[in-house]
């Protein structure tokens, strides 16, 4: 089950927005009796953070990741704040929206 929040921040026209993703501390398999008949689920995609923490992501977010990304980057190089961060027992971890794109499929 997912227990994580991905927040890219720095979304749309004023870089104000913020968007939010589920994701697990590992990979994750959605199953009915121990049959996997939907991989759409799967938290399989890894995003690693600063400090090697990493976190998983469904491939569908991963895809809408990329989208959100392209606002992100360019409202990051305008105010310079990393806009991708998750929170993992109490840290926080952060990365740049290009970092993000970079490692997505």
């Amino acid at each position: 089950m997912a227990n994580l929040n991905v927040r890219v921040g720095n979304v749309g026209p004023s870089g104000q927005g913020v968007r939010q993703f589920e994701a697990a501390e590992k990979p994750l398999e959605t199953t009915i009796m121990g049959i996997n008949f939907d991989t759409s689920n799967d938290y399989s995609v890894p995003l690693k953070f600063d400090k090697g923490q990493t976190v998983f992501i469904t491939p569908t977010q991963a895809q809408a990741m990329k989208l959100v990304a392209v606002s992100a980057r360019t409202n990051e190089m305008l105010n310079g704040n990393d806009s991708v961060s998750v929170t993992v027992n109490g840290k926080s971890y952060s990365m740049s929206a290009e970092e993000m794109v970079r490692q997505l499929p």
